[in-house]
Formats: C-alpha cells, sequence, structure tokens
C-alpha cells in the first residue's frame, strides 16, 4: 500500500531504480509490478494563507512532517529551509508475538503528490537558511506543480 498525498484519483505507477538505487515513479496503467497509489482527498476552496511559507526543517524532521512539506512544496505553496530531512516514509506495524518477541511490519510507504518517494532519502531544502519572503516568494513563482493525468 503505497499513500500519496495530493494525488488527485487514484494511480497506478511503475517504480523503477536507477544505477544509484533511487526509484523513480512513472504513472502508468495495468502494468505489472506496478504500485498502486491511493488518493487523499485534497482541500477546496482557496487558500486560507495567500502569503507565500517557508517552512523550516532539519534532521530531525520525519514521518507526517515530512509528508506535509513534501505536499506544500510539490503543490507550490511552500519553500523549504534548512537541512535535509530524515527519510522516514515507511508506514509501519508492530506486532507482539505470543513467546513475547515482537514483529515490525512495514505495511506502506508515503511518497509526495509529486510522487518523490522520501524513504532513506528525505527531502533536501530549498535554503539553507530562511531565505526572506521576497526570495520564497520568487521560488515560488517559478514553481510548476507537477501534472496529474
Amino acid at each position: 500500500r503505497v499513500v500519496a498525498g495530493g494525488v488527485k484519483g487514484n494511480t497506478t505507477v511503475r517504480v523503477t531504480t536507477d544505477g544509484n538505487g533511487s526509484r523513480k515513479g512513472n504513472e502508468t496503467s495495468g502494468v505489472k509490478n506496478s504500485t498502486y497509489l491511493k488518493s487523499i482527498p485534497s482541500a477546496s476552496g482557496a487558500p486560507i494563507v495567500t502569503e507565500p511559507l517557508v517552512v523550516l526543517v532539519n534532521g530531525r524532521s520525519a514521518s507526517a512532517s515530512e509528508i506535509l512539506t513534501g505536499a506544500l512544496r510539490d503543490n507550490c505553496r511552500a519553500t523549504v529551509a534548512g537541512s535535509t530531512t530524515y527519510g522516514k516514509g515507511l508506514i509501519q506495524s508492530v506486532y507482539e508475538l505470543s513467546d513475547g518477541s515482537g514483529l515490525v511490519l512495514t505495511v506502506g510507504k508515503y511518497v509526495t503528490p509529486g510522487l518523490h518517494d522520501i524513504d532513506r532519502v528525505g527531502i533536501e531544502a530549498d535554503f539553507a537558511m530562511f531565505p526572506g519572503f521576497e526570495k520564497a516568494n520568487e521560488k515560488l513563482l517559478a514553481c510548476e506543480v507537477p501534472s496529474r493525468k
């Protein structure tokens, strides 16, 4: 199970790996070895805040904060300042076994709306320090929201 925040409509992707082990998603349909992305409904209507947003992150930013950061960036709502995030993109369940031991099972992973897999990679910041709202706004104006078919 893969969850992609902001993906419009349920989508199937084929995940390939380049020579460096980086994963790249390619939207497809009916392809063997593909991964199903479950759509999470996105907000409708005008944004509550129209000023440029800057999300501050570091190596301790993980999991849900990375998903929010990725969604805001991919949808051209925010730039990211700080350092690369932790890279926690897996959904795991913990089960206690009858002998007292435990089992951690990966049941899914998160990807950003632009289909970027953050697991073990994290989200790289756009700026090392707060850039000021003028530079942040310039970056947002140059941003293009990924197309969704």
